[in-house]
C-alpha cells in the first residue's frame, strides 16, 4: 500500500515521529522535510543491517506506558492514533500463543501489511513470543505464496477472506499437508466459503474479531467448537459487549466493541453514553481546550 504525501505528511505530523524507516515503494511519497519539523532521521529498511554502534539495552518501562501508535480508519474525518500501551502488546501477543496453541515448531506464512494490527501482533509478535519461525512476503502473489506454503512446511495459514475466494476458485489445488491451522481475520469470512474449505481441504477456518484498539485480538471460535459465521467468544476476559446508539446525525446505530475488566461493574447506560461521546462528529472541537489530545483517544467501532 502506498500512501500519498499528504496523508504521510499527517500521520508524521500528528505522531510528533522523530525517525522514519521507509522502503522504496513509499519513499517517493515522504513529505518534504519542511513539513515535518519533528523528524530527523529517515532511514532506508535496506540499509539496517548495515548500521554499526553499541547494543541499547532495552528500557525497563512500566506496563502502562505506550509502546505505540497505530493509525486505523476513523469513523469520522482523518485517521486516529490508536496507542497501545507495552502491557496491550505483550499481553495480546501471550494471548495468542496461548488460544492458537503456537510452539517453537510452528511456521506462519504473512503477506498482509505489518502497519496492520493483524500482521504486527497477531501474525508477526504472537510468533516471536512463541519462539516461532515467521516467514515474510513483500506483497501477496499467490504463485510465490503457495510456493512459499510447501518450501518452507508452513503450519499456520493466515489469510483475509479474499485470498480464501481466490484459492478456491483455482483448479489446481492447494498442498496443506504441513497446514495445522487456517486463520481469516480483518473482514467477515462467508459461511459459504467457509463450507467450500472444509469440503475441499478438511480444514475448519478459524476466525476471530479485533481492532486495533484491543491490540488486536478480542475474539475467536475454536477455544470450544468452530461455528460457522461465528467470531466466538472473548479471550482473556471476563465479557465483552457491542452496544448500539441511535444516531440523530448519521441516521444509523453506532456500535462499539467493549471489553470488560474482571472486576469493572458498568451499566448500559454508561456504555451508551461513552459511544455517543466518542463516535460524535464534532468531539475533538468540543474538546479542543481539553489537557488530552483529540487525536489519540480511543474511538467506537461503526
Amino acid at each position: 500500500m502506498t500512501y500519498k504525501a499528504e496523508e504521510l505528511e499527517y500521520i508524521l505530523r500528528d505522531a510528533a515521529a522523530s525517525a522514519v524507516i521507509t522502503a522504496a515503494p513509499v519513499a517517493a511519497s515522504l513529505p518534504a522535510t519542511s513539513r515535518t519539523p519533528s523528524v530527523r532521521h529517515t532511514l532506508d529498511a535496506r540499509d539496517l543491517g548495515s548500521l554499526t554502534g553499541r547494543p541499547v539495552r532495552a528500557l525497563d518501562l512500566d506496563r502502562d506506558q505506550t509502546a505505540a501508535i497505530l493509525y486505523t480508519s476513523a469513523t469520522t474525518g482523518r485517521p486516529k492514533g490508536v496507542m497501545l500501551t507495552h502491557g496491550n502488546t505483550v499481553s495480546n501477543a501471550y494471548a495468542t500463543v496461548h488460544h492458537l496453541r503456537m510452539t517453537p515448531e510452528d511456521r506462519g506464512l504473512c503477506a498482509v501489511p505489518l502497519f496492520h494490527c493483524f500482521g504486527q501482533n497477531f501474525i508477526m509478535n504472537a510468533l516471536v513470543t512463541a519462539g516461532g519461525t515467521l516467514v515474510l512476503q513483500e506483497r501477496f502473489v499467490p504463485a510465490e505464496y503457495v510456493g512459499a506454503l510447501t518450501r518452507h512446511g508452513i503450519t499456520l495459514l493466515y489469510g483475509v477472506p479474499t485470498m480464501y475466494i481466490l484459492f478456491l476458485s483455482q483448479d489446481e489445488p492447494l498442498d496443506l499437508s504441513s497446514i495445522r491451522l487456517c486463520f481469516s481475520a480483518a473482514a467477515t469470512l462467508p459461511v459459504d466459503v467457509e463450507r467450500r474449505w472444509y469440503e475441499r481441504y478438511g480444514h475448519r477456518i478459524t476466525q476471530g474479531y479485533g481492532l486495533t484498539e484491543c491490540s488486536p485480538f478480542a475474539s475467536w471460535n475454536r477455544d470450544v467448537d468452530v461455528r460457522p459465521g461465528s467470531v466466538g467468544t472473548p479471550i482473556a476476559v471476563k465479557e465483552a459487549a457491542v452496544i448500539g446508539v441511535p444516531d440523530a446525525v448519521r441516521g444509523e446505530a453506532v456500535k462499539a466493541f467493549v471489553v470488560l475488566q474482571e472486576s469493572g461493574r458498568v451499566t448500559a447506560e454508561t456504555l451508551q453514553g461513552l459511544c455517543r461521546k466518542r463516535s460524535h462528529p464534532t468531539r475533538c472541537r468540543e474538546q479542543s481546550s481539553s489537557s488530552v489530545p483529540c487525536r489519540r483517544t480511543r474511538r467506537a467501532r461503526s
